[in-house]
């Protein structure tokens, strides 16, 4: 459950989210997440776990791009669960990685392995290489500032977004 929203950030930010998810294949992901929330109105970071903000600051992100509607049901009680915990600010670095993508999360607040890792031999127990791909995308990753006014981050979808940024994930990430 937390691989499928960074395809979808992806696909979203790069213009081709129609190629990569047409409408069934939209409709399918969207009906397995409202059929995996959990009676508290979050998700998981798996199909088994109980609700974390991880999984669920991914997946209401992911709803909202793949079209739901603010006002709607699942997206209402997966906003609650994020603000009931203390918002979106207290989620792992692999959703504020997405965030920041997206551009409503500052760079700053993603913690990222210093570049000179990369120059240790490969044989050093705690050399970059040795990272799971995922994390070594994520943590790997410079602070590379997308403004909301860059035509990649679809910053212009995000109206209303408070300056402090996303600590109780606003309603108002809303779909082309």
């Amino acid at each position: 459950m937390f691989l499928l929203p960074g395809l979808v950030v992806t696909a979203y930010v790069t213009g081709c989210l129609d190629d990569v998810l047409p409408g069934p294949a939209r409709e399918a992901a969207v009906l397995y997440l409202r059929n995996h929330q959990q009676s508290d109105g979050g998700w998981g970071t798996h199909i088994e776990s109980p609700s974390t903000m991880f999984g669920t600051v991914l997946s209401y992100v992911m709803l909202r791009l793949l079209g739901v509607g603010a006002d709607e049901e699942v997206a209402v009680a997966g906003r609650a669960f994020v603000q009931a915990h203390g918002g979106a600010l207290y989620t792992s670095s692999w959703a504020k990685f997405w965030l920041a993508v997206l551009g409503v999360y500052d760079w700053d607040g993603v913690n990222s392995i210093p570049v000179e890792m990369w120059l240790l031999p490969d044989w050093f127990p705690f050399h970059p290489g040795r990272l799971w791909c995922h994390c070594r995308m994520v943590r790997s990753s410079p602070p590379l500032p997308c403004p909301p006014t860059h035509p990649h981050s679809r910053g212009h979808l995000i109206a209303g977004l408070p300056a402090d940024g996303v600590h109780l994930l606003p309603a108002v990430l809303a779909p082309r």
